[in-house]
């Protein structure tokens, strides 16, 4: 436990936390979801309203549900229906202003869900956007970069940026600017955005043990997009402990693995 503590730099005084409100959530949904992944269901005090507004955000956004997505989205509704219950609010924008109008159907969705199966009398706003940003991240439903609010989409796109210039660097000599590399670099660009998204939000690490064996199979099946992880995850390695790098790694390896079995196989084999 003090290990966790220490890696989401959390502060006591008067033995309350005095983070910010996203960090704590993050603080919880890491403790359910990674460290006691043997509980089934976690918070069974709030199991009802969990189901509930999950069928509601399946029927009404079209989610498909799979045990494994099903986990992340359930613990994420029970512990914001908790804080939120507990008057523990969030602050922040993550969505651009004018989102609400241009993506009337989603948010009028994620409001009904609220006031029909979280039932408590406040505007949530900030909630609203932060559940639909964890929808996006986690792939549950439609994202575009633009809807995020500026600063967030700043920090995002610069990221991706990055990313793609390595991937130019290393592969466009080779592949050349065939209209199947250029499809292949606008996929990948999507996804990158919404890895960063996740990242830069509300991060999940994956529940499946890691180890030094598994990025040494990725590495030797994919060796020139490993050389590209490797130099933009080098540049922030200090920052990371090992288990929290090694998932933003898997992250950037499924990602090309999916794009280059659909789109780029055939164009460079070396690949």
């Amino acid at each position: 436990m003090t290990a966790t503590v220490e890696q989401f730099d959390l502060k006591f005084k008067k033995n309350r936390l005095v983070v910010s409100e996203i960090m704590i959530r993050q603080f919880i949904f890491e403790i359910y979801y990674s460290y006691f992944n043997g509980i089934e269901k976690p918070l069974q005090t709030v199991q009802t309203v969990a189901d509930q507004a999950m069928d509601r955000l399946s029927a009404d956004l079209g989610i498909s549900r799979l045990p494994t997505t099903d986990k992340k989205l359930e613990i994420y509704i029970k512990i914001q229906y908790i804080r939120m219950h507990g008057k523990d609010y969030l602050t922040d924008h993550v969505l651009t202003a004018g989102f609400k109008e241009a993506q009337a159907n989603l948010w009028h969705s994620v409001t009904q869900m609220m006031a029909n199966d979280y039932r408590l009398n406040v505007s949530g706003e900030f909630e609203i956007e932060a559940l639909l940003t964890f929808l996006f991240a986690e792939g549950f439903t439609q994202f575009e970069v633009n809807w995020l609010a500026s600063d967030l989409q700043s920090k995002v796109t610069q990221l991706t940026q990055r990313f793609i210039k390595q991937v130019n660097v290393v592969l466009a000599a080779d592949a050349g600017q065939t209209p199947q590399f250029q499809m292949a670099i606008q996929q990948l660009t999507q996804d990158l955005n919404q890895i960063h998204t996740k990242q830069l939000t509300f991060y999940t690490e994956p529940t499946t043990f890691i180890d030094e064996n598994q990025l040494t199979y990725f590495a030797e099946s994919n060796p020139l997009f490993h050389s590209i992880i490797q130099k933009v995850v080098d540049k922030s390695k200090r920052k990371l402990e090992w288990r929290k790098q090694a998932s933003i790694y898997y992250d950037y390896m499924f990602a090309w693995v999916f794009l280059r079995e659909s789109y780029i196989i055939s164009v460079c084999k070396k690949w």
